[in-house]
């Protein structure tokens, strides 16, 4: 049984297959010609390879004019096919003839073609930059939500403390809020002094002091 070579390519590039016929030095036969079969579901010449008196010629098949290349004598050659495609996949055989009768496979391949991965366009490179650049935005606008809604509100109140504070009663008006902020040995405690401008200073429109709620508010954030 004649082993037989696998080769990979992919679509476009091109394969060269050699086929070589050794004969016993005591033989008188000669070579007629040479078949190049491609067998796929059916047998189908690629080229014949024959040897008129003087002169050797190729003659491709319509599906392979133009794609086929001959280096070599008729007895060790080398046949390059170019320009493959996946229907070309299948198994080559080098048949070798001494009389129309007669059939000598020599050389068998199995050419594999297969399709040339497509390169990612332009959009598909920036796929990944955009994804980050819009998952970075995301996050520091939650930051930003998370820094409003926690952070801010209770550093309105407090100031929105001190202020009606000074506007109830003058006497405090004079110390600042980062006079207030110094005050940290005696904790809640000295806050609670300051803070009881908020009951002495009632206005005189009969307005409602401020809730406790909001005081409680402003002991937190301190």
């Amino acid at each position: 049984m004649t082993e037989h070579t696998v080769v990979y390519r992919v679509s476009g590039e091109s394969v060269t297959l050699e086929c070589s016929f050794a004969e016993s030095p005591y033989s008188n036969d000669e070579l007629i010609g040479m078949y190049l079969y491609h067998n796929a579901k059916t047998q189908e010449e690629v080229l014949y390879y024959h040897s008129s008196p003087g002169v050797e010629k190729i003659s491709p098949r319509v599906r392979y004019s133009k794609r086929v290349e001959k280096k070599g004598s008729l007895e060790n050659h080398t046949i390059t096919i170019s320009n493959l495609t996946v229907e070309d996949s299948s198994i080559y055989r080098c048949v070798y003839k001494k009389n129309a009768q007669s059939e000598d496979i020599r050389n068998v391949y199995i050419l594999v073609v297969s399709e040339k991965e497509s390169e990612p366009d332009g959009n598909e490179k920036c796929l990944p930059l955009v994804l980050i650049i819009s998952v970075t935005s995301a996050i520091s606008i939650m930051v930003t939500m998370i820094f409003i809604w926690l952070i801010v509100p209770k550093r309105i109140t407090r100031h929105f403390f001190f202020y009606i504070c000074a506007v109830r009663n003058p006497t405090v008006s004079s110390r600042t809020d980062s006079e207030l902020h110094k005050s940290k040995r005696g904790g809640n405690r000295d806050l609670q002094s300051q803070l009881r401008c908020l009951d002495d200073g009632t206005a005189s429109d009969g307005q409602s002091q401020v809730s406790s709620e909001d005081r409680s508010a402003a002991l937190t954030d301190h």
